[in-house]
């Protein structure tokens, strides 16, 4: 797109802004080619022009890769803007022009209702995560609990050879097998876990 034109979108309320966006994964190959497709997925957009991208190779940081992608992109309107950082998340936008922005109350409500709109909803993901992960975890320390009462049916063992028919390191399972000795489940005598009789 030649600058003439360029400007003349700017003139009827386009935007030029730069940003950048972050990936970090492995394998190399694979992080380079989700970035790819994540711009493939912006350039199918019609609310903005991508004028020109720059997308740095790769670099190793610890375990994982890092690599981002510079675009400067000709947008229709501050909303397209607006749009666009709450549907891609960039990790920077610099408006290039125009200079100076004019916006009246109700764009600037609208924003920041869209805005809250898309908090609401991360907050709720988060909320559900963090119940599916208590919930995966009550599960699995049932599961283990059940385990160790198999283990301990016919005789008393060491948490070494607990440790062995459970699968968990000793360190692990100590906390679970303290918690059936509180509950009475389980006892220990001379270093050796027993179950007790109601539980067999």
């Amino acid at each position: 797109m030649k600058k003439n034109e360029i400007n003349e979108y700017i003139s009827k309320g386009g935007l030029l802004v730069r940003t950048f966006l972050e990936m970090v994964g492995k394998p190399k190959e694979y992080l380079e080619q989700q970035l790819k497709n994540y711009i493939d997925l912006i350039k199918k957009e019609k609310k903005w022009i991508i004028i020109s991208e720059n997308i740095e190779e790769p670099l190793l940081d610890k375990e994982l890769y890092t690599t981002f992608a510079e675009l400067e992109i000709l947008f229709k309107n501050l909303d397209s803007l607006i749009y666009f950082c709450l549907e891609y998340l960039p990790s920077h936008i610099e408006i290039i022009e125009p200079k100076e922005l004019i916006i009246n109350s109700s764009q600037f409500t609208q924003y920041f209702n869209d805005l809250l709109v898309k908090l609401h909803g991360w907050n709720n993901l988060v909320l559900l995560s963090k119940n599916e992960i208590e919930r995966a975890k009550k599960n699995q320390t049932a599961f283990i609990k059940n385990l160790i009462r198999l283990s301990l049916k016919e005789r008393g063992k060491t948490i070494n050879e607990l440790s062995k028919d459970v699968g968990i390191s000793e360190e692990n399972l100590k906390s679970i097998l303290n918690d059936l000795v509180r509950k009475d489940a389980i006892y220990i005598k001379d270093g050796i876990y027993h179950l007790n009789d109601k539980y067999r």
